[in-house]
């Protein structure tokens, strides 16, 4: 569970069986509450597809570093200047198809 004053908990669960996982094998990125004013629909064509992952993928740079392609700020799902895990968390419960509008709760 993720916690902060002003915004809904985010709650994940992960089920390991004793002896069969050694170490912190699992990592969970989590959002507090939705982000005002951005949207995973980089396209505007109503629908989060694989049209929209290329986009993103071509802006992932990873945690503290500046993108690389002068149109990455819509990748940019929490607005700290990097596109990274957190965003595409964020990308990945809005991914829903062609044709399909985001999922409910999604920027």
């Amino acid at each position: 569970t993720a916690s902060k004053s002003g915004y809904p908990d985010a709650v994940t669960t992960a089920n390991v069986e004793i002896g069969v996982v050694t170490g912190n094998m699992y990592e969970r990125d989590l959002m507090l509450g939705e982000l005002p004013g951005v949207s995973a629909d980089f396209d505007g064509d109503d629908d989060v597809d694989m049209t929209d992952f290329g986009l993103f993928q071509m802006c992932f740079n990873g945690p503290n570093r500046a993108p690389a392609e002068n149109d990455c700020d819509a990748p940019d799902l929490d607005g700290d200047g990097d596109v990274d895990m957190t965003d595409f968390g964020v990308f990945q419960a809005c991914f829903n198809g062609p044709n399909r509008p985001p999922a409910a709760g999604c920027p």
